[in-house]
């Protein structure tokens, strides 16, 4: 089993060879500790344009992409969970980012604006999603009788070049009343505003 997933980590670590520049570098996340870092955000955090984040199985905790030319992708054959989702924004005119294989869900009780799986805001460049689950935060209720809806899966606003190729993206549940009353709405698959987004193969 070993030897397997040392290979299927050789199969990605060449595929992203194949599509990286000479000077690039790939940076892996391994939440076991078998790497450098054991949170994506860790990794980014010292990652530059044209970097690759190879990411192994296990849940992480939600994470910024601020201004980076970037591709974040799940090893080949691994879960990558990212609880809280992913934020994107501000990315330049002729910078393209990728995120791939990874699953994302919201979760508005944990902190501001983490309620999408993707957010994504004030990009110029590409962002490019590939093979990912998104899934927008589930309703909740208070005991005063208040319920919030479930959110969208994908939040954009002003994005200029935004793709989603073979992704899943589920807004979130609804909440049950205290009250016995009827749910309260549920989340849109996505919501969009001032933006150029794209669907393929999508469901």
């Amino acid at each position: 089993m070993l030897k397997t997933i040392r290979s299927l980590t050789a199969l990605a670590l060449c595929a992203l060879a194949l599509q990286a520049p000479a000077s690039a570098k790939v940076h892996i996340v391994d939440p076991s500790g078998g790497s450098a870092w054991i949170e994506i955000q860790y990794a980014l955090n010292v990652a530059v344009d044209g970097d690759t984040i190879l990411v192994r199985s296990g849940m992480y905790q939600a994470f910024d992409i601020v201004g980076k030319a970037v591709t974040i992708v799940g090893d080949t054959g691994a879960s990558v969970v990212v609880a809280g989702g992913i934020k994107v924004r501000d990315l330049q005119l002729g910078e393209n980012m990728v995120l791939r294989n990874l699953t994302l869900i919201g979760d508005q009780q944990s902190a501001l604006l983490r309620e999408n799986g993707l957010r994504v805001e004030d990009c110029l460049g590409a962002v490019r999603v590939e093979g990912c689950s998104i899934f927008g935060s589930v309703g909740f209720g208070f005991s005063g009788g208040s319920e919030l809806p479930g959110r969208p899966g994908v939040f954009a606003s002003v994005a200029r070049d935004l793709s989603f190729h073979d992704c899943v993206i589920v807004g979130g549940k609804g909440a049950a009343s205290w009250t016995g009353g009827p749910y309260s709405a549920g989340g849109h698959g996505a919501e969009v505003a001032g933006s150029v987004v794209s669907f393929h193969a999508c469901q």
